[in-house]
């Protein structure tokens, strides 16, 4: 068994301080890119011990990057715990691949051994057996990668939610609901609308609606958190639903990766 690739308290603390430094560099053309990797270099370089692997992980984090530096923490949490994820994988992938090398060789140094003393008839009847299982040892690996890359998923969405829940705790999560009605409000225009908030965020109904003068409904559908809006004379939902942004990303997420020639 390969030692499980997991971030230290250290780990975060040491990409939470470079977060501060986020818009240290910014930039038109991909905004907040730089400063966004650099607060990942410690978790990368913890994952990652391969210079390679490193350049490989930085340069995807280097992609167009923006968002409010509220929020910037959460996002980051959630990358790194991806990465995290993504690494762990990557290592128990590379442990199967060792190990089915392991067996091809074996069956190699057989096979050469039976040719050795066996006719040239019966030297087909080997490398035909030898084939067979390989491909039997393939095919037992792809399903115990897919095994687990599906534990692994559901894993960390689940570690990702109660991260999510534990911000919802926080006085930033109020901003941010504050943040998302009033460009609900924007996007209304005066228009009549109807603004949602999760059933959990009851208690915050007095104070938010002090904050942004707008009336505020409590749903009766748990959206886990964030706002919803309904504006009816465009026939339209703003949605802000924490639900919905995790669900579809649940959908698209996708481990990268696996034996050579995939």
């Amino acid at each position: 068994m390969t030692e499980k690739l997991q971030l230290s308290k250290s780990d975060r603390q040491k990409v939470w301080w470079r977060s501060t430094f986020l818009q240290g560099s910014w930039n038109y053309e991909r905004m907040q890119n730089l400063g966004w990797a650099y607060s990942l270099i410690p978790a990368i370089k913890k994952l990652y011990t391969k210079k390679e692997d490193q350049a490989a992980a930085l340069e995807r984090h280097m992609e167009f990057f923006n968002t409010t530096p509220y929020v910037s923490t959460l996002i980051l949490g959630i990358s790194a715990a991806m990465e995290e994820a993504r690494a762990e994988a990557n290592a128990i992938i590379k442990q199967h691949e060792d190990a089915l090398r392991s067996v091809f060789e074996q069956h190699q140094i057989e096979a050469r051994r039976q040719s050795e003393t066996r006719v040239r008839a019966e030297s087909v009847t080997a490398k035909q057996q030898l084939n067979m299982a390989m491909s039997k040892a393939q095919l037992e690996l792809k399903r115990e990668m897919g095994k687990i890359q599906t534990e692994l998923k559901t894993e960390l969405f689940e570690e990702v939610q109660l991260k999510l829940l534990a911000f919802m705790r926080t006085e930033e999560y109020k901003e941010v609901l504050i943040r998302y009605i009033e460009k609900a409000a924007q996007f209304a225009s005066g228009m009549a609308m109807t603004i949602y908030i999760n059933p959990s965020d009851a208690d915050k109904k007095t104070y938010l609606e002090e904050r942004t003068g707008m009336t505020l409904t409590i749903s009766k559908v748990d959206f886990i958190g964030g706002v919803r809006a309904v504006v009816p004379e465009k026939n339209v939902l703003v949605d802000y639903a924490f639900k919905g942004a995790l669900e579809n990303e649940y959908q698209k997420f996708r481990f990268r990766g696996g034996v050579k020639g995939e």
